[in-house]
């Protein structure tokens, strides 16, 4: 400014900020990423559903490997992990509009916000436990391995998504007890 308070020039200073954004873009796929399997992890789950599901239909489906620990114990962790990337990639493949996370060990959950047909929900279930089956069993080491799946819904906006995934979570283990490398939809009866 001159002496007289009117401006005579200006001074910027720029800083490229490229680098900085590429780090919190980074920073934020590493908070909301399953690191080994690239699905979202449990908490980032919980709240893109919260986040996105508002007033609609909520279908909910949790998998579990079969026999998963026998593997990753009987040929290591390396063997192991490669089992549950397998089955990320299986998820993001065979349910892309559906929104997959690893809650931890081997156990994965998908979620549908939106219209979604039964009859659509149980052909996807059987081709994804049908495809993992032959690929697992095309592996010596991921023979033993298999998928089993559990699912429920609900239409009520008011029925959180606790309650979904217990309910989806007991109908995982009626497949399991059934005989795995199967799935079974939630009804009132399982508890």
């Amino acid at each position: 400014f001159a002496e007289d308070g009117t401006m005579i020039g200006t001074v910027g200073i720029a800083r490229d900020v490229t680098r900085e954004y590429e780090y919190r873009k980074q920073i934020l796929k590493l908070l909301q990423t399953d690191a080994l399997t690239g699905v979202a992890n449990r908490r980032y789950f919980q709240e893109y559903v919260e986040r996105q599901r508002g007033t609609q239909k909520l279908t909910i489906i949790c998998f579990d490997l079969d026999h998963f620990k026998q593997v990753n114990d009987t040929h290591g962790h390396q063997t192991g992990d490669a089992a549950l990337m397998a089955m990320g990639d299986a998820l993001r493949r065979l349910f892309p509009e559906g929104f997959s996370a690893r809650l931890g060990g081997d156990e994965f959950v998908t979620a549908f916000i939106g219209p979604y047909a039964v009859e659509q929900l149980e052909e996807q279930l059987r081709d994804f436990i049908d495809r993992l089956k032959k690929f697992f069993s095309s592996q010596k080491s991921f023979s033993e391995i298999s998928v089993s799946a559990g699912a429920a819904w609900t239409e009520d906006p008011s029925s959180s998504l606790e309650v979904v995934m217990h309910h989806a979570d007991l109908a995982l283990y009626k497949a399991k007890k059934q005989g795995r490398s199967c799935y079974c939809l939630y009804h009132p009866s399982l508890g």
